[in-house]
């Protein structure tokens, strides 16, 4: 007998092929309600030797009981919220394939194209979803293309929303869209759960994209569809094609451009009260032009608007830099989505390295939204600080482990600086 045969049974048939009683004893402990459960799950969760391993715990005990789930969650959000999201979930996205164990999210596959509609109605809540957290698993934090392997992303941030925000666990919708993989260790790996082929061309995208959402517009009449970790080309080419059409918004573009504005805000304040400098005359420099990159500094636009600034001035103060240096407008070939920022008042040879882009633009604030850790040495940081009384420095990049710097380093280096200047 199989084990694909095996799970067909039912328990009773299970049992009775195996000589067992048929009778399984639920019933708990007669003293249990004595003791504190809340403290046990803690207990056992601190057991576990790595992250990886308390995530798995606790999608278990979600399953078994989802409403002491939300109730550990909120009890101990601090200490479980690094291991529901970042930067654990880049770990459980990562082994996904290799740590599942039951149906968690939906998922909807490329395969699924001509009867999307049918596949979300499998959806238990129905029309109780108000909220769907969409990934396609295409650019996962700062881990690349992990296909059908990206669920946990938008599981996860529905649990922060849940925890966080207080919305009812029934009205949110996990959903990994199973478009294939370009990653060619997940198409040759036996155990990966996601549709064995390269990623669809723009033309089938487009299609499956538009039934998709025109689908969940039906089925969920009051859905609010928010995007996460698409590849860059698509996180703004999907915003722009469904923004006016359907409630929808991309997290890595707007979502993450909205916290970081308000921090950027207290953070200019504090900086020019150190140095005397107007608001208005702060320049933002960007390490890291992705979709979050981008997506960023155009939100912080509102900053320079706010002092009264037209949109081409505040434009004008804020510097983009990728994996080639300074992103200038004469630059062959330059993606779509870069062009936005790109500059059109050098015309020098390539700037290429940090500590160059630095020394022209003469920027206040420095934001990573690269995925190249440590990318703000030691010269980076010291610079920065040569440079402003009190400089900002945002190393914004996801997970953790691929962060631009460390915060105790950041603080160290720019403590000898202003040590030398009271010198």
């Amino acid at each position: 007998m199989t084990l694909a045969t095996l799970s067909l049974i039912t328990p009773k048939s299970n049992a009775a092929a195996m000589g067992t009683s048929t009778i399984v004893p639920k019933i708990p402990p007669p003293h249990l309600n004595g003791t504190d459960h809340r403290q046990r799950c803690l207990t056992q969760l601190r057991s576990k030797a790595t992250s990886l391993e308390k995530y798995i715990f606790l999608s278990g005990l979600k399953e078994r009981d989802a409403n002491l789930f939300y109730e550990f969650l909120l009890a101990n959000m601090f200490e479980l919220i690094p291991i529901l999201y970042t930067p654990t979930v880049g770990d459980a996205c990562s082994n996904y394939s290799h740590i599942w164990r039951r149906p968690e999210g939906l998922y909807v596959s490329l395969e699924h194209k001509g009867r999307i509609r049918d596949v979300l109605r499998t959806w238990p809540a129905g029309i109780a979803s108000h909220i769907s957290v969409v990934t396609d698993g295409s650019r996962i934090l700062g881990l690349g293309d992990l296909g059908a392997n990206g669920l946990p992303i938008s599981i996860g941030k529905l649990d922060l929303y849940i925890a966080g925000a207080g919305l009812r666990p029934t009205s949110t919708l996990p959903i990994c869209l199973d478009l294939g993989t370009n990653t060619e260790r997940f198409l040759k790996d036996p155990l990966y759960i996601g549709l064995r082929r390269s990623r669809p061309n723009i033309a089938e995208m487009d299609a499956f994209m538009d039934e998709f959402m025109e689908a969940m517009t039906d089925v969920f009449p009051k859905i609010l569809v928010q995007f996460e970790d698409f590849s860059t080309d698509n996180a703004f080419r999907y915003l722009d094609r469904y923004r006016h059409r359907y409630q929808c918004f991309n997290d890595d573009i707007q979502g993450t451009g909205a916290v970081v504005l308000s921090g950027f805000i207290n953070a200019a304040r504090l900086s020019s009260a150190a140095s005397g400098l107007p608001l208005s005359e702060h320049k933002i420099l960007f390490f890291g032009a992705g979709s979050a990159g981008i997506g960023v500094a155009k939100q912080l636009m509102s900053f320079f608007r706010l002092q009264g600034m037209s949109e081409e001035e505040a434009k004008d103060r804020i510097y983009t830099v990728d994996s080639k240096g300074l992103i200038t407008a004469d630059r062959d070939g330059l993606q779509e989505h870069k062009k936005f920022f790109a500059r059109t008042d050098y015309s020098g040879p390539s700037l290429t390295k940090l500590v160059d882009i630095i020394n022209y633009v003469q920027p206040t604030a420095l934001l990573g939204l690269s995925t190249l850790r440590n990318a703000f040495s030691e010269d980076v940081v010291r610079l920065m600080s040569n440079l402003n009384k009190r400089p900002i420095i945002f190393p914004l990049s996801n997970p953790v482990s691929l962060s631009e710097v460390d915060f105790l380093d950041a603080v160290n280096w720019w403590d000898i600086i202003t040590l030398l200047r009271s010198c």
